[in-house]
């Protein structure tokens, strides 16, 4: 992952308001205290927003909430970019409701690569319908759905959409946008927690993902 820029650190903002030359890069309390700091402003604090002001943001609470899901993938993963499979891996590792595997498996398609693959679980769903779906498509594809379900989410066997080549019903997650931004919040106050401790075994692959990403060595700035 070569890294292809520095910031110059007297001219730009990390936070609300702290400049990348007031962190000490070379102490690790103060780069996790800032970096959490960061996710707050970017993503928690809008969504707690959101949710506040109608349970009608449930769109928007979602989007938020995939990105953020995406941006802990990354780091949890030493990645440059985000990817399915870190993504798919970090939902059924750290978001308890991931569920076991679905009864039927939901047909969906890889357009880049033009064939037909499995949604397996609901990880799966959350990275191909909505994930996908609202960055690439600016909506949620027809087999997810927004609703106040019980929890986080519910299969629907049939009732909602069906397949179009066949007629026949196709399953449909309906995801709940309160709770599962609750479990995304509470997934972002583990990973901190656990990147806390100088021997956490997170921290190798953070450092990659953040110096591709700030341009910022940590511990050797």
């Amino acid at each position: 992952m070569p890294v292809r820029y520095k910031p110059v650190k007297k001219a730009r903002l990390f936070t609300k308001n702290v400049w990348y030359h007031q962190i000490h890069w070379n102490d690790w309390s103060d780069v996790i205290r800032r970096f959490e700091q960061q996710i707050h402003w970017w993503y928690v604090t809008p969504i707690k927003h959101l949710r506040k002001k109608t349970p009608h943001n449930g769109f928007a609470v979602v989007a938020l909430s995939c990105v953020l899901v995406d941006a802990l993938s990354q780091y949890h993963a030493g990645i440059e970019r985000s990817t399915g499979r870190a993504f798919k891996e970090f939902v059924r590792k750290r978001l308890p409701s991931h569920g076991s595997k679905f009864p039927t498996p939901i047909r969906v398609w890889d357009e880049t690569k033009g064939k037909e693959l499995q949604a397996v679980d609901f990880a799966d769903v959350l990275w191909n319908g909505f994930r996908c779906g609202i960055l690439h498509e600016a909506h949620v594809l027809l087999y997810g759905r927004l609703d106040a379900v019980p929890g986080v989410f519910e299969l629907a066997p049939a009732g909602y959409t069906t397949y179009a080549d066949t007629g026949q019903p196709c399953p449909t997650v309906n995801l709940n946008p309160g709770p599962f931004a609750d479990e995304v919040i509470a997934a972002v106050k583990t990973f901190i927690k656990e990147l806390k401790p100088t021997n956490s075994p997170l921290r190798a692959n953070f450092k990659k993902k953040f110096l591709v990403s700030y341009g910022i060595d940590i511990g050797n700035e």
